[in-house]
Formats: structure tokens, sequence, C-alpha cells
């Protein structure tokens, strides 16, 4: 932190504590100067930085500076762009203005709508936003002139450095079929909504049948299923093609909690996945208050906190900012509603 830096944390804190009664009159620049044995210019400049941000007011024709605002809001803005009408992106997009405003800085939402990204991206770089948090849409253009930070988004293994905050996607879904291969179950199907489109996908599907390979669950590769579940009709298509292809089906993995709650209802009117057990990814309220799916909780209070943490870092650090993928450890939530499945073997004979 530089000189400038640190003399201006020193008088937002006294402004913060109270030290300054708002309307009086601050510390005059001389005094200031004489105090921290810096020059009037860099003073004047940190004077200017305060009235930026809302704490203080000049006054007209020598009157001095005033104290405006002992807490202002905002002290900045902050740009948000992702998914919405998702349980769990309008989760994690609450946590992230939640944390924000707890810090005095205020988001702003932007959703695709009758907008393409592009355009949403445009609107933001004109206006004063500290950075871009985004979510699920892809990578934004090397050219873009704000700091980006990707939530739960990891980013591909390129050359080109960006920072991001996601969970353990590899590690989580592993464990996910781990822990159903442990209750014994090798009846497992996986189906995965997006077909490799979001990285995050990939590596969950990596992780899934990376599991199924090490329990030498049979013909794993065909046990992943790339379809489309964005309906209720969907869903019921789904369920004939699987019972088709793996009618001893027990468990079915999926990587997403919006395909679950699908198949979930579909199942309603079918026959034989009521002795399916469907698992999710992406715990919420909603899904534990209503479905209490096995699931994995990816921890979105602490993925918003983590986002606006590295943000407001890269905002004030231009010529050094963190360039790198933080990983929130996620959890597995409601395993225990999975049935254990006792292995069966000859039935034992009564002697007469």
């Amino acid at each position: 932190m530089s000189k400038t830096e640190e003399i201006l944390q020193i008088l937002r804190n006294e402004l913060q504590r109270g030290e300054y009664a708002q309307g009086a009159l601050f510390t005059s620049e001389p005094k200031l100067v004489k105090r921290f044995s810096v020059s009037r210019i860099t003073i004047n400049k940190i004077t200017e930085q305060l009235v930026r941000e809302g704490y203080l007011q000049r006054g007209s024709k020598g009157s001095g500076t005033r104290v405006l605002n002992t807490a202002p809001f905002p002290l900045g803005s902050i740009a948000y762009l992702g998914p919405y009408q998702n349980p769990y992106y309008d989760l994690l997009q609450f946590e992230i203005q939640k944390n924000a405003m707890e810090r005095g800085y205020a988001v702003n939402a932007f959703y695709q709508g009758s907008y393409s990204i592009n355009q949403c991206l445009e609107m933001i770089a004109r206006n004063r936003y500290l950075g871009l948090i985004c979510c699920g849409i892809g990578m934004v253009p090397e050219n873009f002139p704000l700091p980006v930070v990707y939530v739960d988004q990891p980013v591909p293994d390129d050359s080109i450095p960006r920072c991001s905050v996601c969970i353990n996607d590899y590690e989580t879904a592993f464990a996910v079929i781990d822990d159903i291969c442990r209750k014994g179950h090798r009846e497992i199907a996986v189906l995965s909504n997006y077909n490799f489109i979001e990285y995050n996908r990939q590596r969950r599907q990596h992780g899934f049948l990376d599991s199924m390979v090490k329990n030498r669950i049979p013909n794993p590769e065909n046990r992943i299923f790339n379809d489309r579940v964005t309906s209720l009709v969907e869903a019921k298509m789904f369920w004939i093609k699987l019972l088709a292809a793996y009618p001893e089906t027990t468990i079915l993995v999926t990587d997403s909690n919006m395909p679950a709650w699908r198949l979930h209802a579909a199942a309603m009117e079918h026959k034989k996945p009521d002795k399916v057990t469907i698992t999710g990814f992406a715990s919420s309220p909603m899904q534990d208050g209503l479905y209490h799916f096995p699931s994995v909780d990816q921890h979105p209070d602490q993925l918003a906190s983590c986002a606006v943490s590295e943000l407001l870092y890269n905002a004030e650090h231009p010529d050094n900012p963190h360039l790198c993928e933080t990983i929130v450890p996620a959890s597995l939530v409601n395993f225990d509603r999975i049935p254990v499945k006792r292995p069966t073997g000859p039935k034992s004979r009564h002697r007469e």
C-alpha cells in the first residue's frame, strides 16, 4: 500500500468512526500536510478522492471543506451479468449483492433479455463500474476495459490469465459416484444437460466418468447421457430412453438441479422411476425445502464473498491483479437419503 493509500484509509476510518461531526469543518489541508509529513499536492489528491467518495464537500469561496456524510453509499458500483429465473443463480446473485452492500458497494444486475451478451458488456464498459462479476456467459473478450471475476465458472486451461472463483467440480463429482457405489449401487446413469458447453460441466462429467471407472461400473462411457431436459415433455422422453437402455437403473445422477426437478415431476407419471433415486447438483433453499434430493451444496455465500473480495482487490490494484482460480470446496447434502443396496445372492434352502 502506498503512502497516499495509507493516509486515505486512515482518514476514511476516522470519518466512519464519527471523529468528525456531520456538517462540521474538516481538518484544513495545511494541518494534514503537517500531520502526515507529505506535500500539499498529495493531501489535495486525497481530499479530492474523499469528495468523490461522498465523505466531504468543498465549500465556496474558500469557506473550507465540510463533512458531508460519514457513511456514504455506495462507495462504488459493481456490474453483475449472469443467468436469471433459476433458483440457484438467483441465490448466487442475492449473495453477491448482499456481500457487496455490507462492504458499502452497490451491484447493478444485467440480464440478457432482449439484449445480447455483447450489448450488455458494451453498456457496462461505457459506465463507471469498478468491474464485472459474471457467471455462465462464457469468456469476456480480452479487450474488455474493466476487471472481470468469473464466479462458479472455471476458465479454460489456456494461456490467458483470468480471475475466477468456483467449486472443486471434478473432485465433487468424483465423490458423488464414490458415495453411491459405497452404498452398493451398480446400475448408475448420468445426465449432463449441457454437453460440455460450460467448462464446469465438463469437469463434472470427467469426475463422474473417472469415478465410475475406478469403481468398475460396466460400460461407464455409455452411461453418460447428454440429452436436453428443459421441459416436462423432454423429461418424460428421457425416462423412456434411459429405461430402454438400462432398465435396471437404481440411481440417476444429474449435474444440475433443474433437470433433476423436471425428472422428478415426470417420474410421478411413470411406473418405473419411482424405484430410481435422482441426485442433483447445486443445493438451494427451494430444493432443500421441497424435494430433499441428494445434491451438492456449492456454498453460494462463500462463492459470492470471494468474488466480491477479488473484484475489489483487482479494482484497487490494476497493476498487480489476482489472476488465478480460487476454489471453494463443495459439500454433499442429503446423501443419507440414498438407500443402501444389499448384495443379492442365491436364496438359502431350508431343511425339511
